[in-house]
Parts: structure tokens; sequence; C-alpha cells
């Protein structure tokens, strides 16, 4: 209920009064952008949401993160992968990898308002990822060297067929993040068209298509990662945009997808994929 009370105020309705209200205050966004719905970088999927989530209770740096733990769902539905909050600062994955960002100024004084203060610098000391079991490894990247793949190509899911000619595309299997990069690199190569409006949830969900049966056919157990189950099967809102999970934890394969031609493959390791959870 209180979701839909806060939907209606941003609509600038009062039930029953008519009286308008205004969005939370935002600094240094561009209005464009944020109109735009097309542009999913983290910073406007942020300010899409915080907006939505009046100020007046923020005096401190306590309140400031009680504010940003009662929004953290809505930014997850929105796209964001937010690992920790802390005061006035959440750790999120941003183009660059894992990022602690300012996002409340002067939440200690007069005026708070939302803003995105990165310093652009990554940062690898992460803590534990919430609501996810610890792997052999407790929340560390799972080693990069040596390992083969198994020998037989995995069988086909529900949301990945066996194509063929997946099993002949060259990857490198010297490591698992060696074969997501080069498997993510194949399929940017030969599908750019797949890669030319940004984040576009539709196209990500062909182009992990390719990437997971890529891998599946050369004997990795990959599959995708099942964010918002209540979705339907096959939908690519139910699914992250480019994460897959290989042997239980779940990477990321191209940085920067919500810009257009930017997107850069990768396999940046995002946490432990739980035990129970979906795999298709």
């Amino acid at each position: 209920m209180r979701n839909v009370i806060r939907w209606l105020l941003v609509l600038g309705l009062c039930v029953g009064c008519g009286v308008a209200w205004a969005d939370a205050p935002l600094e240094g966004f561009d209005q464009r952008k944020l109109d735009n719905p097309d542009h999913k970088t983290p910073k406007y999927l942020f300010a899409r949401v915080a907006r939505t989530y009046p100020l007046d209770s923020v005096h401190d740096k306590v309140s400031a993160e009680r504010l940003l733990m009662s929004m953290r769902q809505d930014l997850r539905d929105a796209g964001l992968r937010i690992r920790a909050i802390k005061g006035d600062r959440i750790l999120v994955l941003t183009e660059i990898g894992w990022e602690w960002v300012d996002v409340i100024c002067r939440a200690g004084g007069e005026n708070p308002a939302y803003w995105w203060g990165s310093e652009g610098k990554p940062t690898t000391d992460l803590p534990p990822a919430a609501g996810d079991e610890p792997g052999p490894d407790g929340d560390r990247p799972p080693s990069s060297g040596g390992g083969q793949p198994p020998k037989e190509p995995g069988e086909a899911l529900e949301t990945v067929p066996m194509l063929p000619g997946y099993a002949d595309v060259p990857i490198d299997t010297s490591s698992d993040r060696a074969a997501i990069t080069s498997t993510a690199t194949w399929v940017k190569e030969h599908h750019p068209d797949l890669f030319v409006e940004g984040d576009d949830r539709d196209k990500a969900y062909v182009m992990m298509t390719h990437v997971i049966g890529i891998m599946r056919a050369h004997g990795y157990d990959a599959h995708r990662v099942v964010n918002h189950p209540s979705r339907p099967v096959g939908n690519p809102w139910r699914y992250g945009s480019d994460a897959l999970v290989i042997n239980g934890y779940i990477f990321d394969c191209y940085a920067g997808l919500g810009d257009l031609n930017m997107s850069r493959p990768q396999a940046l390791y995002v946490g432990p994929y739980a035990a129970g959870r979906l795999r298709e």
C-alpha cells in the first residue's frame, strides 16, 4: 500500500484533495537523459527511482542509510546491482566495476538532494553479497586458473536451445574467465546488431542466449541469472541483462552495456548464485 501511495504522489495526485507534489530534488542530472527510458546507465536508473522517495526524513547519514535501505528493492527492480549501503553511499555495479558512490549530498545539512558522486574508482574490497550463500571461497571470486571444462556438451535449457554451430565457435578454455570473455567477444563481433541500442532487454536476451549456448556447447555448466521469478519464463525482464552463472558463480559479460556501442566484453565476478535459485 505504501508503494501505491508513493507512486500516486509522484504522479502529482493527492487522493481526494488534488494537491500537486514535486519529485525529490536531484542535482547534476541531465533532464533529457532522465526522461529517456532507453538511457539505462546506473546513474539514471538510480535517479528515476530516487526522485520518488522524499528526502524530508534525512537529517544525518544514519537516516540517509535508512532511506536508501527502504528503496533498495526498487533500485534492484529497476536493474541496478546494489551490494551494500553505508550512510549516504551505495556499493553499486557500474561500467567500471563495483564502486562506492555517494548518492545523497548534504545528508547532514540543509536541503539534501540526490546526486551521483562517483569518483571513477572501482573497489576490490567487497563485503559479502546480501542474501547470497557463500561459495567454497567465501565471497571471493573463484580462481581464474587452469581447470578444463567437461568434455561433453551440456543439454539444452528451456531458454537456451543448442543451435548448430555453437560447438564450432573457437573460445579460450584456459580458465572460466577466459572462456566467458572470449565467448562474449565472439558474440559481439558476429552479432553487432545486438549492441547498437544500449541495454535493450530483448536484444540482451538473444545476446545471452548465444553466450550461454556457446559455453554449454563447450561443456561449461552455464545458465541465466533469474532475478525476477514472478515474471514468465522467457520474458527478458526475468533475467540479468548481461549476466550468466557458471559453476555456481555469477559473472557480468559486458561493461557499459547501457551506452550505445560502448559495451566491452569482460568476466566481472559478481558473487555466488545461491543454492536453490532457478536454472534456466
